[in-house]
């Protein structure tokens, strides 16, 4: 459901409400420790910020989603 929002956020354009849904499920993979799950959060929220000109709070997050999976 916090994924359909986000999406649904950034469909219509409302960046902010979409990166905030984005930290949402960083959260909640960060508490499972599910990897796999906050690689493609981390590149989302990298990619939206990107797109809202926050260009150091994206390569934060980019660089966060590379440290766990460095070859891509």
């Amino acid at each position: 459901v916090i994924r359909q929002r986000a999406f649904s956020s950034y469909s219509k354009g409302d960046l902010d409400n979409a990166i905030l849904g984005f930290e949402d499920i960083l959260k909640i993979y960060e508490e499972i420790g599910d990897v796999n799950g906050q690689v493609p959060a981390l590149f989302s929220l990298g990619l939206l910020n990107e797109e809202k000109g926050n260009v150091k709070k994206s390569q934060k997050y980019f660089f966060k989603a590379h440290c766990y999976f460095p070859k891509h």
